[in-house]
């Protein structure tokens, strides 16, 4: 089966991210993948999983019993998101663990947060400080209106080497409609890589 070229964004995230991945050292600190819906964070992520024999994890679907344990999801904290990803990091024995499905718990403490706009720094600013991961870890961010740029910018991912925002580019979109065979005139108006994958179908009614 071919596998799809990716799109220049993503590939200048996987050149940078080549280099974390490689890095021999006797511990890790997490990467954090950022971007909006539809950049290709999971495609990208489950690529590098199978290039480099990772362990691809989706947290909400696999380990929010974990969470909710001893309370509601509403009153999950970052902190305890943050030390299950650490502890899932520590129990694997694959070379690479990359956790996704982080969006639905960080933009429920949000939303149930209101008034404390810098709570969710506390997630970011544990990741970062942790360093003592046995493998390379990726933890995969979903920026929105409830998560914005700015809670990634306070608390300083911007400008940290293992920070990689995943943007989606007029090129990029031409590099997803050659793969899907969809009219790049049609791929450059979409918002995201859902809309020019929906293109393709709705196109055949």
């Amino acid at each position: 089966m071919k596998q799809e070229r990716l799109t220049i964004s993503q590939q200048r995230v996987l050149d940078r991210l080549s280099v974390y991945l490689t890095n021999q050292a006797f511990a890790y600190s997490p990467a954090i993948l950022a971007g909006r819906s539809g950049t290709g964070k999971t495609y990208l992520a489950k690529r590098i999983t199978r290039e480099y024999a990772g362990r691809y994890l989706n947290v909400v679907v696999n380990h929010l019993d974990e969470l909710v344990r001893y309370h509601s999801f509403a009153k999950i904290t970052p902190e305890e998101v943050a030390r299950l990803i650490i502890r899932l990091c520590k129990a694997e024995s694959k070379s690479l663990v990359i956790a996704d499905g982080l969006e639905a718990i960080l933009c429920a403490v949000a939303f149930n947060n209101e008034r404390q706009p810098d709570i969710l720094s506390n997630f970011f600013t544990t990741m970062k400080r942790t360093r003592d991961l046995p493998t390379p870890a990726i933890v995969i961010v979903q920026v929105n209106e409830l998560l914005p740029p700015e809670i990634l910018q306070n608390a300083g991912w911007w400008n940290d080497p293992n920070f990689y925002l995943l943007e989606l580019t007029t090129e990029d979109k031409r590099v997803i409609a050659e793969n899907w065979r969809v009219m790049p005139t049609t791929a450059e108006k979409a918002d995201n890589a859902i809309e020019i994958v929906l293109s393709k179908y709705l196109s055949m009614d």
